[in-house]
């Protein structure tokens, strides 16, 4: 297991976070728990969000599927997301 953060801006957090609230039994279906959500002190649209995640193979195919870009896009997302791992 891993921790992982990852950051994005959006272009409204409270939307976004709505969206990002709704998907998490697809996130939990791949095996990836949320810790934390937010934004950034001083920076609003920068989100950062803070998981667990069984196995990274999985993460990078949940994060590349066309569904998740999709939805990123539909809840405005305009950065590409950054992420870091912490083992």
């Amino acid at each position: 297991m891993a921790t992982v953060i990852v950051n994005h801006r959006v272009n409204n957090f409270a939307t976004w976070k709505i969206g990002f609230d709704s998907d998490n039994v697809m996130r939990e279906g791949a095996g990836i728990t949320t810790l934390a959500v937010g934004e950034k002190d001083g920076d609003p649209g920068m989100v950062y969000m803070v998981f667990d995640v069984k196995d990274l193979a999985v993460l990078g195919t949940f994060m590349s599927s066309p569904e998740l870009q999709q939805k990123m896009k539909d809840l405005g997302v305009i950065s590409a997301p950054e992420h870091m791992i912490i083992n």
